[in-house]
């Protein structure tokens, strides 16, 4: 069984009434999400960075312990279209993400394949992460695209290099952009995987039904 723990921070605090920042950054409109998993084996953290028009930035983090990469990339994701369930946009948000395995998954309807097969891929086996995927495939009406973008852009040598000339070549002037947002992701999830990320002022509870964020800190 898997346990996860997931918090919410805004990067630009609106005053102390838990209320009154939700309702602002509600009438703010999404420019793009970043979601990343930090990890490989064992506890592996995810993110989604939301980044809104007018600046402002909301990071969303948890930690999954007896975890995998992948595991984490699938978490992240789902915080981004969670989010955007309980906050509609008035356009499909962007999501960008740096594992391939996750978004070709969802560009290319993998689901659908699997569901034919009863749940094995095409090797005859059974399909990883079928939780996930699942939680994923209910939140797939949400109107969103989903980008792969490059990781590790501020890696030193030929690493770094290629990944900021294929990002380059696919987003052009939004290169920087998209980068930063990578990064920014990358960080929150790499903390939650150390466990510095429950350290801080982070507030528990996530969107939605729970809205309503007690300002308590969750300390481990």
């Amino acid at each position: 069984m898997y346990f996860t723990l997931q918090f919410v921070r805004c990067t630009q605090p609106f005053g102390v009434d838990n209320s009154e920042k939700i309702k602002t950054i509600n009438m703010t409109v999404v420019r793009g999400i970043y979601t990343d998993g930090s990890g490989n084996l064992g506890r592996c953290g995810y993110a989604a960075v939301i980044t809104f028009v007018d600046g402002k930035t909301i990071e969303l983090g948890g930690a999954e312990p007896n975890s995998t990469n992948h595991r984490a990339e699938l978490w992240g994701l789902i915080l981004a279209l969670e989010y955007l369930k309980d906050n509609p946009q008035p356009t499909p948000t962007p999501i960008f993400s740096d594992s391939q395995y996750a978004v070709d998954g969802l560009n290319e309807h993998w689901v659908a394949n699997w569901k034919q097969r009863n749940w094995y891929n095409i090797k005859g086996r059974p399909v990883k992460n079928q939780d996930l995927w699942e939680r994923l495939e209910a939140l797939r009406s949400i109107p969103a695209t989903f980008h792969h973008l490059r990781g590790h852009t501020d890696a030193l040598g030929k690493k770094g290099k290629d990944a900021l000339a294929k990002n380059l070549s696919r987003f052009g002037a939004d290169t920087e952009v998209h980068n930063q947002g990578n990064l920014a992701a990358d960080k929150v999830a790499d903390a939650f995987r150390l466990g510095s990320g429950e350290l801080g002022d982070w507030e528990t509870g996530r969107w939605g039904e729970s809205i309503r964020m007690n300002g308590r800190m969750l300390k481990r």
